[in-house]
């Protein structure tokens, strides 16, 4: 069950990025997070991993795209209701490399098979993005 939390909130940990700012690299950047929240909680793998970046990890380098895919499928099948809670936002766009973006947080991620929560997990995040043409994808994720 550790598992199955420990993927969502991964995932989920990119509502982190969410940030006001009005340069356009920032806006796409918050665009994306809300459509990763989004994909999540629809339990659609194909557009989640669409936001990972080919060499994505997460944790430990074995923990890949592939790894992604199978433990979200793993989670979904597992809960017919996932809700993502993100708090204490803070994202920011390298100005040294402005096509790398970081963001740390926290996130409570809530599984359920009917109205009643089964499980809750709460987790503090990093993670790492790269922006690839005008698509910011995620690379790296850690969490505690």
């Amino acid at each position: 069950m550790r598992k199955i939390f420990t993927i969502l909130f991964l995932f989920t940990a990119i509502l982190f990025l969410s940030a006001c700012s009005k340069n356009d690299p920032q806006v796409a950047l918050d665009k994306t997070t809300e459509e990763l929240q989004e994909a999540l909680e629809a339990k659609d793998i194909d557009q989640v991993l669409d936001m990972l970046h080919e060499n994505f990890t997460a944790q430990a380098p074995e923990n890949d795209k592939e790894w992604a895919r199978r433990t979200m499928a793993a989670v979904f099948l597992r809960y017919k209701n996932i809700k993502i809670v993100a708090v204490n936002l803070n994202s920011h766009i390298d100005k040294q490399i402005p096509i790398r973006a970081t963001g740390e947080g926290e996130v409570m991620l809530v599984g359920a098979d009917g109205l009643i929560p089964d499980d809750a997990r709460h987790y503090r995040i990093q993670l790492e993005w790269r922006e690839e043409g005008k698509k910011w994808k995620l690379i790296q994720l850690k969490w505690q």
